[in-house]
Formats: structure tokens, sequence, C-alpha cells
């Protein structure tokens, strides 16, 4: 069986840190959302079951627009007939006396899971039984230890076991749980019959073995925030007699790139910037370089990133290196001391040593100024 996972589209999310580029960004995970159901239908994919796993929406009343946007394209579904089942997140979450999914505005065919504790549905997929383990999780009505029954039911009959959380894995390390956050026990994992444990919440790729048991993120398609780097993809998981495997099919969105640039490996700072800068380049490409090392007096990555902005959709530089003062080179460099003499030895590899090795001497140089007292952090808050 071919089942493909779903996560955490945030439809709706204001995601503010664009600007003036937030809507255009909002657009994009619409899209996410459109593309993912056009993967689910393309027959040379073959997907037998979808599994949505929360957050679809970014809150729990979103907007008419973005409704009727999840209706369509699970209409889309229904009508081929490709089985679905969904359960809702934290921020689009269930307990909300209007929560979009107590709004009855989805295809009756949707299987979506409610119950505040772990509860088993079977469903029919590809001709064979699947018994899905969920709940919708509720700080409020949920039980402690909510999680304590998703282990394979032996009276279920023959068939697939797959659990569906939105939760979080200790091995998530971007989270700092809280309790709506729903820790997941792993230690139970392994012992909990389970063929699948898809899981959202967390926003990156996660493939992880417990035991016979595969518990996998598929991430978002969309990048949410800078954390959200590097490629993005459909993740299917293949159930057969022999085995499970999961494959990740490219994802045809923009890119964020999240870099620290270290000015010290730079030669000179301002070129080797706008090098790498041009390097970067794509009106798909969401980028943020944080500035490392040392920079000389004068300069000013605001101005580069100004000229640079329109060959993003978003750019970000943040400063943190410390501004250095080499004019103060030459005065130090009379001084008889041990920074005097320090001076005096960078300048003589400056003036005699191979041009190669120049930027790296000059790092070495500026290095030095600001532990003699040349340079100072900046400070752009």
């Amino acid at each position: 069986m071919r089942i493909l996972l779903g996560a955490d589209f945030h439809l709706g999310a204001t995601m503010g840190w664009l600007g003036g580029q937030s809507a255009a960004r909002r657009e994009d995970l619409n899209r996410a959302f459109s593309r993912f159901v056009d993967f689910a239908l393309r027959p040379d994919q073959k997907i037998d079951l979808v599994l949505l796993l929360g957050d679809i929406f970014d809150t729990h009343a979103p907007s008419d627009a973005l409704v009727d946007l999840v209706q369509r394209e699970l209409t889309r579904l229904a009508l081929a007939d490709l089985p679905v089942a969904a359960i809702p997140g934290t921020h689009d979450g269930y307990g909300y006396a209007d929560s979009v999914w107590r709004s009855g505005r989805f295809p009756s065919s949707l299987v979506l899971i409610t119950s505040p504790g772990v509860s088993r549905t079977t469903i029919q997929a590809a001709g064979r039984p699947v018994h899905l383990y969920g709940l919708a999780f509720d700080p409020a009505r949920t039980p402690a230890d909510p999680l304590l029954h998703m282990r394979r039911d032996e009276t279920a009959g023959p068939g697939l076991h797959i659990g569906m959380v939105h939760g979080s894995l200790p091995a998530s390390p971007e989270w700092e749980f809280r309790r709506r956050d729903l820790a997941i026990p792993t230690a139970e994992l392994a012992g909990s019959g389970l063929d699948l444990l898809a899981l959202g919440h967390y926003h990156n790729f996660l493939e992880k073995w417990f035991g016979d048991t595969l518990a996998t993120y598929p991430g978002t398609l969309e990048g949410l925030k800078y954390s959200e780097s590097g490629e993005r993809s459909f993740v299917t998981v293949d159930l057969t007699d022999v085995g499970v495997a999961v494959e990740r099919s490219p994802y045809p969105g923009r890119r964020i790139i999240d870099e620290i640039f270290d000015l010290d490996r730079a030669g000179q700072a301002d070129l080797g910037l706008v090098k790498r800068l041009e390097e970067l380049a794509g009106l798909d490409r969401i980028v943020r370089l944080t500035l490392t090392g040392h920079a000389p007096a004068g300069f000013d990555a605001s101005v580069i990133r100004s000229r640079a902005a329109n060959q993003f959709f978003h750019l970000d530089i943040e400063d943190q290196s410390l501004t250095v003062d080499e004019r103060l080179a030459s005065r130090l460099a009379s001084e008889h001391t041990v920074r005097g003499l320090f001076v005096r030895k960078m300048q003589e590899r400056l003036s005699g040593g191979p041009e190669a090795d120049r930027p790296l001497v000059m790092a070495a140089l500026r290095a030095g100024l600001a532990e003699f007292g040349a340079g100072e952090v900046r400070d752009e808050d």
C-alpha cells in the first residue's frame, strides 16, 4: 500500500517577517495544498491512501476562502475514490466550539478522527483493512498518558496498523515541550506493534525507527520560517509484506536558505559578500545570511542588501560581525608592546607574502586588532 503524508500546511499564516511579501507567501501555502492533491492524483504515483496530520489551517477559525479551498481540494480526492483520513492539529484544534473541523463543510467521505483520547478507526484502502489509531489532542479533555493505548489491537483482525499523532518526538530538536505539544513517549513505541506512526507538528522531515515501527514527519512543503530550510518534498510510505520504505519526491516551491557568512574567510568583505549573494540569487529564494567575523571600518551590509534585494523573493542580512578599524594598525605598529609586535608581523606578511595568503593574513590582522581593542560589536537593534 502506498500512502501520501501531509501535515502543517498552516493555511492563512501571517508570516509578517516577510514584510511586503507576506501576502504572496500565503498564496504559496495555498498553492502547496493544491499541488499536494495534484500529486496524490497522479497516475504514476499510484497513491492508495492520504493521511492529513494536523495544522492544515493556521487557526481553528480560518476564513471562508480558505475553507472553500480545502473543501474543493478534498472533493477532488473524494471524486477519485481516494480514501483520506485526518486529525486536527494544535493550531486548528477540534476542542474549540467554533473549530473549522466542526463546520460540516468537508466531504462526507473524509475520515476525521475527533476523539480526545486514542481511538481505533478501520477503513478500507486498496482493497484491504487499515486500522487507524489517532486522537484530536485537546489539553482540556485529553486524559493523562494519552498515548498509552496507541498500540496494535490484536482483536482488529488482518490489515495494516497505523498511528496518527500531531505531537513531538523528543528527537525533534526544534521543540521545547509544552503540554499542548503532546510529547510522545518513545520508550513505548518499540512495543506498539504499529506498522507506521505518521506525525505532524514538527516542520522538517524526520524518519526514525523504534523497533519495527517507523515514525516519520513529512514536514512542510513551503517553509514558514528560516529553520525550515533546504529542499522540501512530498513524502510517501510504501507498506508491503516485506517491509516499509519512505520515498521523498522534490516539491517545486520556493527554497529557504539560511547561512552563516564568515567575513574573515571572504577576503575583501564587501566583494566577498556581493559574490555570495550573486551565487544565491533567485526570485524563488528566501535567504538569510548571518554575518560573523571581523569587518573593516566603513563596511555597511545594509547598503549591499538594498542593492541585491530585487534579485530574491526575500533577503535578510543579519550583521553580527565585529567592526574593526584597520586605520589604527599604523599607530599600533609603532608601539613597543605585544600588540605592536603583532601588527608589525602581520604588515610584513602582507607586504612580502604570497598574494594568495593575503585574505587569511587580513583576517588574522582584523581578529588581532579586535582583541587588542580596535573593534566593537555591531549593535543594529
